[in-house]
């Protein structure tokens, strides 16, 4: 059970600060949203949130795909940013 609990947890610390990140940047902070990601401690989950707000909104993330830290993260960064039609719609 505490297991699921701390699963649980680290899911919603990740979504909280997704959800941060792309607040910050739709508000013109790319500085705030480098340091929500930065507070996330594990690194395939940064990655994970980089690639979210990338696919959200990928005119202001591109440089997120220079901060990826795994191959296949940075191979999927690539893929949606070269792609249109994989590519969400801004949020206001």
């Amino acid at each position: 059970m505490d297991t699921v609990i701390f699963l649980l947890a680290c899911t919603c610390d990740a979504d909280c600060r997704f959800e941060r990140a792309l607040a910050a940047l739709a508000a013109g902070n790319e500085a705030g949203m480098h340091e929500e990601i930065a507070k996330i401690t594990d690194p395939l989950e940064q990655d994970l949130v980089r690639l979210r707000v990338a696919t959200a909104d990928p005119a202001g993330a591109a440089t997120l795909c220079n901060d990826v830290t795994t191959d296949f993260a940075r191979q999927k960064c690539q893929q949606v940013l070269g792609r249109p039609h994989l590519q969400g719609t801004p949020r206001p």
